[in-house]
This record gives C-alpha cells, sequence and structure tokens, in this order.
C-alpha cells in the first residue's frame, strides 16, 4: 500500500480554495486592527478618554439600548425600538454584526461577574 503526501492528494483546486479563505482570514484581521488602532489614535488626538464610562453622543446610547433589547427578547431581526417615537416606536437601520460585537463584549464582562 502506497500512501501519498497530504498536500499532493487535493485537487488544484481545493488548494485554491484554501488559499484564498486564508488570505481572506489574514486580511480581515489586519483590517480590524488598523481599525482599533485608528479609532485610538484619532480618540487621543481629540481627547476622548475610554477610561470613563460616559458615551460620546446619542448614537452610542442608542447602540447601547438596541443591544440591550436584542439580550432581553432575542428577536435578530426586529429592530424596532418601541420607546422612541413613542407612542408609535422606530425602526432603526443600523446592522446587527456591531451589535454582536457589543453583545460579546458585554457577555464576558458578565461572564466575569459570576
Amino acid at each position: 500500500m502506497t500512501t501519498r503526501p497530504l498536500a499532493a492528494s487535493r485537487s488544484p483546486a481545493a488548494h485554491a480554495a484554501h488559499d484564498g479563505a486564508h488570505g481572506f482570514a489574514v486580511h480581515a484581521l489586519l483590517f480590524v486592527a488598523i481599525s482599533t488602532a485608528t479609532l485610538f489614535l484619532l480618540a487621543g488626538l481629540y481627547g476622548v478618554s475610554f477610561a470613563g464610562r460616559d458615551l460620546i453622543d446619542a448614537d452610542g446610547y442608542m447602540r447601547v439600548l438596541r443591544v440591550q433589547r436584542l439580550l432581553e427578547t432575542g428577536r435578530w431581526l426586529d429592530g424596532l425600538m418601541p420607546r422612541s417615537n413613542y407612542p408609535f416606536g422606530e425602526v432603526l437601520h443600523w446592522t446587527r454584526p456591531m451589535d454582536l460585537l457589543l453583545l460579546a463584549l458585554a457577555l464576558r464582562m458578565l461572564a466575569n461577574l459570576w
């Protein structure tokens, strides 16, 4: 019985798919790292401190309320904020990926409390 090396057993298309996925992951991590560094650099230039627990503007508060509502109800597709524009409510146009980042941070902090 002969064995072939693992690299030789994959087709050229499989190699290209693996290299493409790896390249995407590297580019995505690089983008996140550069974005984070830029955020902290600009915050430092404008004198914004992340040590305080205050949010900078109304959008920050609304984002936190949106994440809190997602955590309470668990409804992923429900963007309605019932207390905004009372009594009709307001549907926000924001997408959920940023909410996931905030939710992950919140759950991590809650896990440390228990």
